[in-house]
């Protein structure tokens, strides 16, 4: 009896089921170097990495960088901010919101999620921040966050100034 229903309870328990994102399903190092953008989120010493989703909304997310926005608390899971200008959308019901999801809310409603809740809202998905850790702490009244690219490590060339030759006008 249990092995005629087991298929139709995997099958339920797949449907069910939220759809998991890149930073819990795979660690952001794997996708191919092409799909995957990180930006950085920052309030005063502390620092997040934002791993961006392939869409038009987080594409356009990235125009409006570097980005300064005050954050607010709102019901004890998330942060909030208006961006300065409307994002195209692509809304979902995702159902089950997860403890470091980005999302947009609307058109220009950033949220930052810090605590893992069922919901019926319906939001944009723009990336997700692997390690939360200090988030809700970190963005606490009349403190700002900071988004901006992440800046690579320079090279050791780049470090490397190339001796002048005395004598040559180009390098006067």
């Amino acid at each position: 009896m249990l092995a005629r229903l087991l298929p139709s309870l995997l099958a339920a328990v797949l449907l069910l089921a939220p759809a998991p994102t890149f930073c819990r399903a795979e660690p952001p190092n794997t996708r191919p170097a092409m799909q995957q953008t990180t930006l950085t989120l920052s309030s005063g010493s502390s620092a997040w990495e934002l791993v961006l989703e392939d869409n038009a909304s987080a594409t356009a997310l990235r125009t409006l960088l570097p980005l300064s926005l005050p954050l607010q608390d709102v019901n004890g899971n998330e942060k909030y901010a208006r961006l300065p200008r409307p994002l195209p959308t692509a809304p979902e019901s995702p159902g089950l919101v997860r403890a470091g999801d980005v999302m947009l809310w609307g058109d220009d409603g950033l949220v930052i999620f810090y605590r893992t809740f069922r919901t019926s809202y319906r939001y944009t998905r723009l990336g997700c921040i692997g390690n939360i850790s200090g988030l809700d702490a970190a963005f606490g009244p009349g403190k700002n966050a900071l988004i901006r690219e992440q800046t690579p490590a320079p090279s050791p060339q780049a470090t490397t100034e190339r001796p002048r030759r005395a004598g040559n006008p180009s390098h006067r």
